[in-house]
């Protein structure tokens, strides 16, 4: 077999090595303001760089902060660039990046040596190590550690030492050179140990990883010198069949651990494949962080209570924790308990009252039934983190006594808000608000708070007049960005169906939506409900609005009026009364439109002007009869959808084309039909479309298909009756050719078709799913 030979790549040339530079170098000044000594002397220095990217990008963020010529020509002359550190020539370029660091950053970028090459690290872990260590100290008592470390972060990315992975920058990474220089400044003082190969540890040793990949670590700390000194332990590990082992040497290595190293103040188990901690956990009373997170505990120590330096502990995904000790609440120092997603968690101690320090409380995603009342004994939490707990209905009727609140995150299950919300002045994320229910709770309470971020008011039935709403001082909130209004019909609906006779409950679903909404128009105050929504009117920065359940025969005049030029987002969904619409075309913003339920409009008005949108989403639109010149608004249409859904549009009968020929819907990949009976035919071939989702009992989809419409088809989502029994022959032929396909609801008899093969033959496919719901 032969070799290919290996292409080398070259370096940069000067001149772009000198682009890449000058673009860090002088961000901060404007091209007046730029030295053309500096110039000069950054193209001496450039030439140092040998043409690699990396040295040039990091020295020109590094020269960002130095304005000085006497600061350039100490970098260009310094004998580092004759001084041959290690074997990487490109090494001295890169130290001057250190070299400059203020003291307090180079500890903190040095000890970043901890982790393993290429290793994902998470900015919250990171902060919460450095925190542990004592690296980071508030010069401002009202400064939190935690905001500072985010300081520290920001500027170690904007000298290149740090970059962002992944869209949520949440997590960062480091290059591996960048890696090279911090593991050569760091010394003895951080070592990391691989478990396929032993690596003595020097005694020195303040900072130790293990990398646990193929090979078990247990016994792997027996043979190597004990560092006496160890502040830091970090496991990187993954779940990959570890947790199989025998718990006897898991828990033996930990007993090593705790018994040796007593000076710990970091510790991080991570994915390792634990059922009960030793007792000797106690013996690490400098701990300051604790990371058990994904592991199989099912409970804690009792000893626990003598890791009172304790600040953090990450208990994130014990998806076997049944129950917390009350000995937890001897933690005098604890600053963090997080137990997101603890799967069995119902409950906590009542001695969770007594952690007077802590700040965050994280209990999202576990299905906790009731907190316990000593909880408002926390007077310094500043974050409650309780989204998705869908077990829990009530808060403490107390709450408004945690004065120190900031965050409080309430799950959607959320039945009524405590009475005395609005006293928690320093409140300001609160994404869920109920008013009235149990604590008679008024709306006038928002008024008082300051809220950012998202906010949706849930029950706006029990708003009782309009000044309550008004009072609510929805538009003095400048930082709200996302508002969603809902009233629940349910209650309605129950109470209709309970009157009913058993001739009406045999009526279809719209013969009752029609019941429903004729009972509605004589038990409702429309002109009330609709002085509510008036009063309830948002900021005029708000990008993001949601209206849904709302009886009103017309839209708020501050809607209409457009005096919400930010819009990106709206939805407008059960509004079954209206027979307006908004001229959605005069929100230049406008990303994403959803109208959904809108049982009294026929008209959809030149949706194809609206100059930005995106997605748009006509869902439950049973008068709207026509797709056409209306609906277009113009000869150009949709410049910039991608994404379309139709459905349930049972009197849609006609989609034209564009006026005068001209094709619209441009840039459309993404096209959803759905139960639309009467539409026989479609505007065009869609010939950008990528991605279909329809019925394969739709003659529609037949009829396009056989007519040679999406030619570019990539993927087809077809959803089937209970009756079908089988694919025709020009949907089969489309859907192999495709790279991926997907069916659902599945008909029995269909199902037995799959049986009953010999072979199916399933590729490209990056998720395949055969399932039956039923058994």
């Amino acid at each position: 077999m032969g070799t290919v030979e290996p292409y080398i790549l070259a370096g940069l040339s000067e001149e772009d090595c000198w682009l890449l530079f000058e673009r860090r170098a002088f961000t901060l000044a404007t091209t007046s303001d730029t030295n053309s000594n500096l110039v000069i002397i950054g193209k001496q220095i450039v030439k140092k760089c040998g043409g690699v990217p990396l040295a040039a990008k990091v020295l020109g963020s590094s020269m960002r902060f130095k304005r000085k010529e006497s600061e350039w020509l100490a970098i260009r002359d310094n004998d580092i660039w004759n001084i041959s550190i290690v074997e990487n020539e490109i090494l001295p370029s890169l130290m001057f990046s250190y070299i400059n660091l203020p003291s307090h950053l180079k500890q903190c970028f040095t000890y970043c040596a901890l982790f393993p090459k290429n290793e994902k690290i998470w900015i919250s872990h990171l902060i919460q190590l450095w925190i542990a260590e004592g690296f980071i100290q508030s010069s401002d008592n009202r400064a939190e550690l935690k905001d500072v470390g985010m300081v520290f972060v920001e500027e170690l990315l904007s000298r290149s030492l740090f970059q962002y992975v992944g869209e949520t920058m949440s997590c960062i990474k480091i290059h591996d050179l960048i890696h090279d220089m911090a593991s050569y400044v760091a010394g003895e003082e951080c070592s990391t140990i691989d478990t396929d190969r032993i690596i003595t540890i020097g005694e020195n040793t303040r900072y130790l990883s293990f990398v646990c990949k193929n090979s078990p670590l247990f016994g792997r700390l027996y043979p190597l010198g004990i560092p006496t000194k160890l502040r830091t332990l970090y496991l990187s590990t993954s779940s990959l069949g570890i947790g199989c082992q025998e718990q006897e040497p898991q828990k033996d290595f930990l007993n090593t651990i705790c018994t040796n190293f007593i000076l710990l103040r970091a510790l991080y188990l991570r994915n390792f494949p634990i059922e009960e901690l030793p007792t000797s956990l106690g013996n690490l009373t400098h701990l300051r962080y604790l990371d058990l997170s994904y592991t199989n505990l099912k409970t804690l120590p009792s000893n626990i209570s003598q890791l009172y330096n304790l600040r953090t502990l990450d208990l994130t995904y014990c998806n076997h924790l049944e129950k917390l000790s009350d000995s937890i609440g001897k933690l005098c120092n604890l600053v963090e308990l997080i137990l997101c997603r603890c799967a069995i968690l119902r409950s906590l101690p009542d001695s969770i009252g007594l952690l007077k320090s802590l700040k965050i409380l994280d209990l999202s995603e576990c299905p906790v039934e009731s907190l316990p009342v000593c909880i408002v004994k926390l007077t310094n939490l500043k974050s409650l983190r309780l989204e998705c707990c869908n077990s829990l209905y009530e808060l403490p009727s107390k709450i408004a006594e945690m004065r120190s609140l900031i965050h409080l995150d309430v799950p959607n299950s959320l039945e009524c808000t405590p009475s005395g919300i609005g006293d928690l002045c320093h409140l300001r994320t609160m994404p869920i608000f109920v008013p009235s229910g149990k604590t008679n709770c008024s709306i006038r309470e928002l008024g008082k708070l300051d809220l950012i971020g998202e906010l949706r008011i849930k029950c706006l039935e029990n708003v009782k007049t309009p000044q309550e709403a008004k009072e609510a001082k929805l538009i003095c909130k400048n930082d709200l960005r996302k508002l969603n209004l809902s009233w629940n019909l349910q209650s309605y609906a129950i109470e209709i169906e309970n009157n009913s006779d058993t001739e009406e409950e045999e009526k279809s679903i719209d013969e009752f939506i029609e019941l429903f909404i004729r009972k509605l128009e004589y038990s409702i105050d429309i002109p009330l409900v609709e002085q509510i929504l008036e009063n309830l009117e948002p900021p005029n920065m708000i990008s993001s609005l949601e209206i849904e359940g709302y009886l009103g025969n017309r839209i708020p005049k501050w809607l209409t009026d457009l005096q919400l030029p930010n819009l990106v987002h709206i939805t407008l969904e059960a509004c079954i009364n209206c027979k307006m619409l908004p001229e959605f075309k005069n929100f230049g913003c406008l990303k994403t439109l959803k109208l959904s339920l809108l049982m009294k409009i026929s008209s959809l008005k030149s949706l194809g002007q609206i100059p930005s949108l995106e997605v748009l989403t006509l869902d439950n639109l049973p008068l709207v009869t026509c797709l056409g010149s209306e609906f277009y608004g113009g000869e150009v249409a949709f410049t910039k959808l991608v994404e379309l859904e139709v459905a349930c549009m049972p009197e849609l009968n006609e989609w034209s084309e564009g006026a005068n020929g001209f094709e619209c819907l441009p840039r459309l990949t993404k096209l959803c039909i759905e139960e639309c009976p009467k539409l026989k035919k479609l505007p065009s071939t869609f010939s950008t479309v990528r991605s279909l989702q329809m019925c394969v009992d739709d003659k529609l989809l037949l009829a396009c298909l056989r007519s040679g419409a999406f030619p570019n088809l990539k993927e087809m989502h077809l959803s089937m009756n209970k009756q079908t029994e089988s694919l025709p022959e020009e949907i089969q032929v489309r859907m192999e050719a495709l790279e991926c396909s997907s069916m659902w609801n599945v008909g029995p008899s269909f199902v037995e078709q799959l049986i009953m093969m010999e072979m199916m033959r399933i590729e490209g496919m990056k998720r395949v799913q055969l399932r039956d719901d039923e058994n």
